[in-house]
């Protein structure tokens, strides 16, 4: 239904379809749809598609929440660490 809805090429095949139609901006999309009607291969046009993408923007809030994970770990490891060594202290 998409790739209808899209008016792609058939010509272009079933699975070259399928990588045209996943592609959002109507102007990439058309340039994907002719590379692969010329011929190239599907990894160009993945190529092609991937650099193209702009990355997203890693927002605050992601940042913070990462931030609080990487923190909690800290003190777990370091509480463990502090078990193994009152272990060793122990043992000796």
């Amino acid at each position: 239904m998409k790739i209808y809805a899209l008016d792609i090429d058939p010509s272009v095949g079933f699975d070259n379809m399928k990588i045209v139609s996943a592609v959002k901006e109507p102007q990439k999309r058309a340039i994907v749809e002719e590379m692969l009607s010329e011929g190239r291969s599907q990894d160009e046009a993945r190529a092609f598609i991937k650099e193209n993408n702009p990355k997203p923007e890693e927002n605050a809030k992601r940042l913070e929440a990462e931030k609080r994970r990487i923190e909690k770990s800290l003190q777990l490891l370091k509480k463990r660490l502090e078990e193994v060594e009152a272990k060793l202290a122990q043992s000796h």
